[in-house]
């Protein structure tokens, strides 16, 4: 039977195994577009939902710096993007050591793109042009946030960041970033 029904001339439509996938063809072109659009949305709630829950993700970045720097020394964005680019070497009189995560670090690629508002990319090459020409070298970069701490604690002038939920009692707060 089965031999006769390969070599039966009816129809595609007509023979029996093809019935039923013609059927979940015909619904799936009757209801294509909005079944697509069912499935995308589905992903993207996906990717959302795994994108906030990773482990990666940065609430809140806090700029450190050393017990010298008083309590009337201001900070905001602004002074931070002209430390961080070596625009202001020098504040209240006393040398600035800004410092830096590895590259690659979600809290760098925050600070980065909060302060100074371009990519991690953007900042590199930056700093490729500005040592070519003689105007300073990038700041000092630390492998993990306790050797960041540690600098800031032991180099007068030291300023660096962190994710707020690595603030410990005894680190400087000198600007909060949202």
């Amino acid at each position: 039977m089965r031999a006769n029904s390969r070599l039966s001339k009816a129809p595609f439509s007509a023979r029996p195994e093809h019935q039923k996938l013609s059927g979940y063809w015909g619904a799936l072109r009757r209801h294509g577009a909005q079944v697509f659009r069912i499935i995308t949305g589905y992903f993207f709630l996906l990717g959302f939902l795994l994108a906030g829950l990773s482990s990666g993700a940065v609430a809140e970045v806090i700029v450190i710096g050393h017990e010298s720097w008083g309590t009337t020394d201001v900070f905001d964005k602004n002074m931070m993007s002209r430390i961080y680019t070596g625009r202001i070497v020098q504040v209240a009189g006393m040398s600035v050591q800004p410092v830096n995560m590895k590259t690659g670090d979600v809290t760098r690629a925050v600070f980065i793109k909060d302060i100074l508002r371009q990519s991690d990319d953007d900042y590199v090459a930056y700093w490729i042009v500005r040592r070519a020409i003689g105007k300073g070298a990038p700041p000092v970069e630390m492998n993990t946030v306790q050797e960041m701490i540690d600098f800031v604690r032991s180099t007068p002038g030291a300023i660096g960041y962190i994710d707020a939920s690595q603030l410990r009692p005894g680190i400087k707060t000198l600007l909060t970033l949202p």
